[in-house]
């Protein structure tokens, strides 16, 4: 186990499928990859197809790299807000309607979603998002 309690995915893996794996994770193409660690496109196709730890250590360290860009892409939206603030303080009429477009509120819905404020109704949303995200991991691995 992970100090955080969840498992660590790879730890059984050898160093040329974690080098084909970070390679992958890296942006290389299947035979980039296989090259990197020194394996066959055949290989690597293998344990894409029916390695299940390395297909589940490959899934844990996706979810990582996008948890990672989605924290970026928020504190990017903290910054773009305060621009956003700015330019309409100083009565940049563009970047109001922007805004208010952006938002819905031009449309004539005026629906800003949130979320429900019950906590087990959080729980439960999380948990069934939760499900649905596993279900397409799993579909999406029985098309590679």
């Amino acid at each position: 186990m992970a100090q955080n309690g969840t498992p660590q995915r790879g730890k059984g893996l050898k160093p040329n499928q974690i080098k084909a794996m970070e390679a992958l994770l890296s942006g290389k193409s299947v035979g980039g990859a296989a090259e990197e660690a020194g394996v066959s496109r055949t290989t690597l196709h293998r344990w894409l197809r029916e390695n299940w730890e390395f297909q589940a250590a490959l899934n844990q360290r996706q979810q990582e790299l996008v948890s990672a860009v989605q924290a970026g892409l928020l504190t990017a939206a903290s910054r773009a807000t305060a621009v956003v603030s700015r330019a309409i303080d100083e009565g940049d009429l563009r970047a109001a309607i922007a805004l208010l477009k952006g938002l819905g509120l031009l449309s004539g819905s005026g629906q800003i979603e949130v979320g429900p404020d019950d906590p087990n109704l959080v729980r439960a949303e999380a948990e069934l998002a939760e499900k649905e995200a596993a279900s397409e991991r799993f579909m999406r691995s029985l098309v590679i």
